[in-house]
C-alpha cells in the first residue's frame, strides 16, 4: 500500500507540475524544460517533445514527457546522491477545462487532467541517510498553506506502469515490485472550499507484482485542519510466491508457497490514530530464510527458518471450520511518520498480526490493538 501511494503521488506531482510549465510558458518545451529543472534543483531533468494549447476550447497538451534523476540516466551528477531516485514517462498529458486566465495570473484551475499510459521507476538507497528529520507534514497541511489557488476536479490516471525497487542496508542488490495495469482517479484536488464536495476521493485499481488484483478507495478531507482520512481496500487471490523479488533481495526470505485468498481493509484516521479493522484469510504458507546476496542457506538461516515456522500461522484460519482472525487496528501516528507511511504501516500491522509475525521494532510505544474471531 504504502509503495502505491508513493509512485502514485509522484506520477500527480509530476504531471501537476508540466500543467504548470506549459500555461507559464505558453506550451514552449525548452521553457518548461529549464523552469522545471530549475525547480526541482537540478536533480532532475525534465524532456518535452511538443506541447500545444487552445485557449478557444480550453485544452493544453503535452507528449513525451520525462521527468528523471541524473542517476537513473546514466549521468554524473554533481548534487549528493538521492536516498530516493526516480524516473517518469508521460506519453501524454492532456488537460481540459482549463481556465487560461487563473493560470497566468498563478492559479491553478482545471476541470480535467489526463495522463495515458505513465511509466513510472522508483528506487530507494536505504544505504543513503535520509536527509528529511523532525515531524512531517501532512498533505492537506502543505496543499492549504499554498498561496496559489489550486483546484483540479479530476485526475485521471489510464493504463500506468510503475516499478518499485528497494535496496536495504544489509544487503547490495535490490529487491523490485511492479504494478501493472494501474488505473486511478483523484477527485476534487482544491484549495478553494464551499463551493462543492469537500471530500478528495481517490480510487485506485491495479495488479501487485502481476498476480493479486488490488482496489481501493481513500476519501480525504483536505479542509480539515486535523488528519480526516478513511480508506478501504480489498485484494482478490494471490499467490505469495510472486513476491519474492521483492522479498528475498530486501528481507532475506524465499516463499516455497502459498496463497492470499483475500484481503480487506478499513481504516478511520482520525488526528494522529488510526483505528479500524483488517481482514487476510490465507493458506498453505510455506517459507526459508537465505543469504540477501549469494541467496545460500546456512545453518544460521535453516535454524532461523525452524524457529519462525513453529510461530508463523501457516493458514488464516488454521482449520478450515474456524472463522478467519480479523485484526482490530487502534494505532497513533509518530510526529516523523508521513501520511503514506501512516497508511502502509497500519495495514501492515493487520497482515503481520494475522500471521502471529512481529512488527519492526519503533522508536516509541504504540497502542496494541486487539484480535478477534
Amino acid at each position: 500500500m504504502r509503495r502505491i501511494l508513493v509512485a502514485l503521488g509522484s506520477v500527480v506531482i509530476a504531471g501537476m507540475l508540466v500543467v504548470a510549465g506549459l500555461a507559464y510558458h505558453y506550451t514552449r518545451p525548452a521553457y518548461i524544460e529549464k523552469r522545471l529543472t530549475r525547480e526541482f534543483g537540478g536533480k532532475y531533468s525534465v524532456h518535452v517533445e511538443s506541447a500545444h494549447s487552445d485557449p478557444f476550447r480550453g485544452t493544453i497538451s503535452a507528449t513525451g514527457v520525462t521527468i528523471a534523476s541524473d542517476s537513473l540516466q546514466g549521468q554524473a551528477s554533481r548534487a549528493a546522491p538521492l536516498r530516493t531516485r526516480a524516473s517518469f514517462r508521460l506519453p501524454m498529458v492532456v488537460c481540459r477545462g482549463v481556465n487560461f486566465r487563473a493560470l497566468r495570473h498563478g492559479s491553478i484551475d482545471v476541470d480535467e487532467i489526463e495522463l495515458d499510459n505513465p511509466q513510472a521507476q522508483m528506487f530507494l538507497d536505504r544505504h543513503i541517510a535520509s536527509r528529511s528529520r523532525g515531524p512531517k507534514r501532512m498533505p492537506h497541511e502543505v496543499l492549504m498553506a499554498s498561496a496559489r489557488p489550486i483546484r483540479i476536479g479530476t485526475l485521471r490516471v489510464v493504463n500506468g506502469d510503475l516499478q518499485y525497487a528497494e535496496r536495504s542496508l544489509t544487503a547490495e542488490r535490490a529487491g523490485t515490485f511492479r504494478f501493472a495495469d494501474m488505473n486511478a482517479t483523484v477527485s476534487n484536488i482544491t484549495t478553494v472550499h464551499g463551493t462543492g464536495p469537500e471530500d478528495c476521493v481517490i480510487d485506485v485499481h491495479t495488479r501487485l507484482a502481476n498476480s493479486g488484483v488490488l482496489n481501493a478507495r481513500f476519501r480525504y478531507d483536505l479542509a480539515s485542519k486535523p488528519l480526516k482520512m478513511d480508506y478501504h481496500a480489498t485484494m482478490g487471490r494471490m499467490d505469495v510466491t510472486s513476491l519474492n523479488k521483492l522479498l528475498i533481495n530486501l528481507k532475506g526470505i524465499r516463499v516455497k508457497e502459498g496463497t492470499i485468498d483475500s484481503l480487506n481493509a478499513d481504516i478511520a484516521m482520525r488526528g494522529d490514530r488510526a483505528t479500524g479493522t483488517v481482514r487476510l484469510p490465507y493458506h498453505a504458507l510455506k517459507f526459508e530464510m537465505l543469504d540477501q546476496d549469494s541467496h545460500t542457506r546456512d545453518l544460521s538461516d535453516k535454524f532461523t527458518t525452524f524457529m519462525l515456522a513453529r510461530k508463523v500461522h501457516q493458514s488464516n484460519p488454521d482449520d478450515a471450520d474456524d472463522s478467519v482472525t480479523v485484526v482490530t487496528i487502534d494505532r497513533p501516528r509518530l510526529p516523523e511518520v508521513s501520511l503514506i507511511k501512516f497508511v502502509w504501516e497500519s495495514v501492515r500491522e493487520g497482515v503481520l498480526r494475522s500471521a502471529n509475525l512481529p512488527e519492526p521494532p519503533v522508536q516509541a510505544a504504540s497502542a496494541a490493538g486487539s484480535a478477534h474471531q
